[in-house]
């Protein structure tokens, strides 16, 4: 394995502070990275059979627009306890994904602020899945279980998404709110067995 390739396989679980809400540096007063796994640029990312918490990015990509790793999500639990009534100042999606292919499988997300945003990858398959926000009790704070933005492609085969919230603007009914595209997406339906 190289420098720029990294796996997760365990059945512990990795907990970044849930009560933690910032994306610090050393000159704000909060010094630490908000991300219980960042990755950059070209790095190869596979987690297996994992359970990840965190405060604000479960797993993180760093390097819009240049990001030309492959990221790997399969059998795990993500779950991200930040939204926007946090702090007011920083708040994140359970995982933010960038790479040049993306493919997630049999894995569980669960976010407030959002769920999954995928960025400017133009490969990217959820084959299944269960994908959904939550509001912090007593506030209405969860977005989308699945954001796709920046020129992403992700073609959805499988999986469940939902979100606690309608933030279509429009009465959209069904699973429909829990999806904001401004890329391309194709969902492919297969009839029940």
């Amino acid at each position: 394995m190289s420098w720029a390739e990294s796996a997760l396989s365990t059945a512990l679980p990795w907990i970044n502070d849930p009560e933690y809400h910032w994306h610090g540096n050393s000159s704000t007063g909060h010094p630490y990275n908000s991300a219980a796994i960042a990755y950059w640029n070209d790095a190869n990312v596979t987690i297996k059979n994992a359970r990840i918490i965190s405060g604000e990015f479960t797993v993180c990509g760093m390097g819009r627009d240049v990001a030309s790793g492959e990221i790997t999500l399969v059998d795990s639990y993500f779950e991200s306890t930040s939204s926007n009534k946090d702090n007011g100042t920083h708040w994140a999606y359970a995982m933010r994904l960038f790479g040049s292919k993306v493919r997630i499988d049999g894995c569980e997300v669960k976010g407030i602020q959002g769920g999954i945003s995928i960025e400017s990858c133009q490969d990217a398959v959820i084959s299944s899945g269960k994908y959904y926000t939550v509001n912090t009790p007593g506030q209405i704070d969860a977005f989308y279980a699945l954001y796709i933005t920046n020129g992403a492609k992700v073609t959805i085969t499988g999986g469940e998404f939902s979100a606690a919230n309608d933030r279509s603007g429009g009465g959209c009914r069904s699973r429909e709110r829990a999806l904001s595209c401004r890329a391309t997406m194709t969902l492919i339906c297969r009839p029940e067995a």
